[in-house]
Formats: structure tokens, C-alpha cells, sequence
């Protein structure tokens, strides 16, 4: 997972990810409240919101969901001003990562991501 050059603004910011294996996952929607945003503060990550509550179903979350199959890159977009979660409309400069959690389509549910990536990106 990487951000997309020159997408990088203080407001948002477009990221790809590319599955180079086998499985089909998928992460965000209705279901899962997803992406986590830090910020990298005198060499320590420090989260820049809380994790949103479970929505119980209510179709509150802004991402859609995404399925990535293998070698098929998809993107995604995040704009900190649209999103109801983010307490903020802009980010200060400074260096941030973006926190995705994955699940495996492979109809074995669990209560937790399968796992997560983290594309780190910097405003200025």
C-alpha cells in the first residue's frame, strides 16, 4: 500500500494497493470502521483520532468496499474533510501513516483484521 505521488495535501490523500497473492481481500464498507491515522511526533507514532464506535449496521462509514484480487491495483481516497470521523479538516506538515485492516475472502469471519498495512506519507 503506497500513497499516489503528488496526491498528498493537508486535506487528504489517494493510496493504492496491490495483492500479490492469490487471495482476494477486502477491508473497509459497512462493517468495519477501518483506517487509523497517526502522526509521527519526536520519533513515536501518535494516533490523530479515536476508532469510531461499532455503527451497528447503520451504513455510517464513508469508504465503500473494496475487494482486491491478485495484481489488480486499487485505489483508494481519503479526504479528512468529508469524513464525520476526523475531527479535523486539514493536517499540520509533518509526517503521518495511514492504517488499512484487511480480511480474507474466504468466508472464515473473524473479530479481527486479517491484517493491516500502513502507507506513511508527509504534508508540507
Amino acid at each position: 500500500m503506497t500513497p499516489v505521488e503528488d496526491t498528498v495535501t493537508s486535506t487528504g490523500l489517494t493510496v493504492e494497493v496491490l495483492n500479490t497473492t492469490n487471495e482476494v481481500f477486502w477491508n473497509a464498507g459497512d462493517y468495519d470502521p477501518s483506517y487509523r491515522l497517526q502522526r509521527r511526533v519526536l520519533g513515536l507514532w501518535f494516533p490523530m483520532r479515536q476508532d469510531p464506535a461499532w455503527t451497528g449496521g447503520q451504513g455510517c462509514m464513508m469508504l465503500p468496499t473494496c475487494y482486491y484480487e491478485k495484481d489488480i491495483p486499487q485505489r483508494l481516497y481519503f479526504q479528512w474533510s468529508t469524513d464525520y470521523r476526523f475531527p479535523f479538516t486539514s493536517l499540520y506538515p509533518g509526517r503521518y501513516r495511514l492504517i488499512l485492516d484487511f480480511y480474507r475472502q474466504d468466508g472464515s469471519y473473524s473479530y479481527g483484521p486479517d491484517f493491516s498495512l500502513a502507507a506513511e506519507f508527509t504534508v508540507k
